[in-house]
């Protein structure tokens, strides 16, 4: 009798320590996975890592109509080479942007609206109020309109 009272108490115990157990791993992973789903603001996108052009079109309309393509990266029929022009926005409200020619351009940038889609850049050439497409980890899709008044497209993604 006294095996099967011992036997009987290890069973409880044993039960008692798995329940628990797996009650603390589901509490864990809900965490983690409310916290990979929780929605970054694009100021925290935009200054997560340095950006580079893939895209650029020249003429910007709309959504349907981007204009016409300058620069893709790695092809070899552009008519902008935008290979080493890197734009990296820090938390404090300044940009380094190395420039087609590798010329290092400071400048400054915030938003101008509190959905954070509307951006004003400001540099030596000027100042540059920017819509924000899409933006996410991978991708910063933007227009502009340039100091002679054209309308640019841009899509960026992360620097390799």
């Amino acid at each position: 009798m006294r095996k099967l009272s011992i036997l009987a108490l290890v069973t409880v115990v044993l039960a008692m320590v798995s329940c628990q157990k797996s009650s603390i791993a589901t509490s864990i992973n809900s965490s983690a996975a409310t916290d990979a789903t929780a929605k970054k603001s694009n100021f925290d996108l935009l200054t997560a890592h340095p950006w580079v052009y893939y895209k650029y079109y020249i003429g910007y309309v709309d959504s349907s109509n981007k204009g016409q393509i300058a620069y893709r990266r790695g092809s070899s029929h552009n008519t902008l080479d935008l290979d080493s022009v890197k734009e990296t926005y820090y938390p404090d409200g300044t940009i380094d942007e190395y420039d087609g020619n590798g010329v290092h351009v400071y400048g400054t940038w915030h938003f101008t609206n509190n959905e954070q889609t509307e951006v004003e850049f400001s540099n030596y050439t000027g100042n540059y109020f920017t819509t924000i497409v899409k933006l996410d980890r991978l991708r910063f899709n933007c227009y502009y309109t340039d100091i002679y008044g054209v309308k640019r497209y841009g899509e960026l993604i992360p620097a390799r």
